[in-house]
């Protein structure tokens, strides 16, 4: 009879996991066999694939890596190698490292830049596939004058491509949601006469990447004013000083719509006028799969690293299925990643398919729309 230590077992544990195979219910004998058997099929270690360093962020482009296929062939070659019982540091971290990346299907996708004070470029692990186009916008904007505009559904990853934008300039992120007021985004002097400095002024007068979010919701007087502040080197903030931009201020914009307005699914929007919509490149943030399901994972994992991943890969169909026939008979529904996330980490807590999917995905539909789904 197989004997292992705990530490063997969730190595073994962790190795299965990783494989798309169910690791509970086996017993120390079974999972010893079957890790095994895995190690010899898998003996030959395989190089890991490293992103291509580009010359600047205009030519660098996201790509899918075998992440997962390498991390996993270099596990099972060390278990190969220390004759399936090894339980060193060394072991342990591949094992974390094979269990990741099964979890965040996202981390596959990569974006290495070359930052322009450090000597060795930054590879960005999950990087937005419109990360890439993002920063070929930014880089041309001491030519060209025009910021990126991030137009997506809820829950896109707007934001997130702001922060890792931030990330791969090296620069401090900052941002604001609708403002109702100019003074919201510029700043104010209170009742004792000190200037409240906004996260605007922040990124403008020190550097930053500042994403101006829900742009298109936003009161009009404020948008002249981030207009203006964008069109001139120097900008006279409610402080009485006038400051010169920063060279590191970069300005984006996100929002919902393509800002002509209100649609039937974002009523509540406001047109852009012609000469701020000028001032910035249009780029579509789609609902990106990998990102999606690495959030159902994460949610699922966080709750219970064993739950089944077939049924939160059923879910995830279930959701795009219900988003893509909505699209067509209910516009004006969103179901967001924010839904997918949800509803896996309710099934990993023990909730039935059938009432997730009726509390998440159709809670606020008509029985006539369900019935067409």
């Amino acid at each position: 009879m197989t004997t292992i230590n705990a530490t063997q077992r969730a190595e073994y544990r962790k190795l299965l996991l990783a494989h798309g195979e169910r690791a509970s219910g086996l017993t120390d004998e079974q999972l010893a066999e079957r890790a095994a058997e895995l190690a010899a099929a898998n003996a030959e270690p395989t190089p890991n694939a490293e992103p291509t360093p580009v010359a600047n962020p205009a030519t660098a482009t996201p790509a899918q890596n075998d992440a997962v296929s390498s991390a996993m062939q270099q596990l099972l070659a060390a278990l190969a190698v220390n004759g399936g019982g090894a339980n060193s540091d060394e072991l342990a971290a591949l094992a974390d490292r094979v269990a990741d990346l099964e979890n965040n299907p996202a981390r596959h996708i990569m974006l290495t830049v070359k930052q322009l004070q450090k000597a060795e470029p930054i590879t960005i692990e999950g990087a937005h596939p419109a990360l890439a186009e993002t920063l070929d916008i930014i880089e041309l904007y001491p030519i060209t004058g025009v910021s990126p505009y991030l137009v997506g559904g809820a829950g896109s990853g707007k934001t997130t491509l702001g922060i890792q934008l931030a990330t791969a300039l090296d620069l401090p992120f900052y941002s604001t949601g609708a403002v109702m007021d100019k003074f919201e985004l510029l700043g104010f002097v209170d009742g004792h006469g000190v200037y409240q400095e906004s996260a605007l002024f922040k990124a403008y007068v020190n550097g930053g990447v500042f994403l101006f979010d829900e742009i298109d919701s936003s009161d009009a007087g404020a948008l002249v004013a981030f207009n203006q502040l964008l069109a001139n080197d120097v900008y006279t903030f409610p402080d009485g000083n006038t400051h010169k931009k920063h060279p590191d201020f970069k300005a984006i914009a996100a929002a919902n719509t393509i800002g002509t307005g209100a649609t039937r699914r974002y009523v509540g929007r406001t047109p852009l006028d012609g000469a701020t919509l000028d001032r910035f490149h249009m780029i579509e943030v789609n609902y990106i799969d990998p990102i999606e399901r690495g959030m159902a994972y994460s949610a699922a994992n966080a709750v219970d690293p064993e739950f089944c991943r077939d049924t939160i890969d059923k879910y995830i169909a279930e959701v795009y299925h219900h988003r893509a026939t909505l699209a067509d008979i209910a516009p004006d529904i969103i179901i967001s990643p924010r839904a997918t996330q949800r509803g896996a980490g309710l099934l990993a807590k023990g909730w039935t398919f059938d009432r997730v999917v009726t509390s998440v995905l159709r809670f606020n539909l008509t029985p006539d729309q369900i019935a067409k789904l």
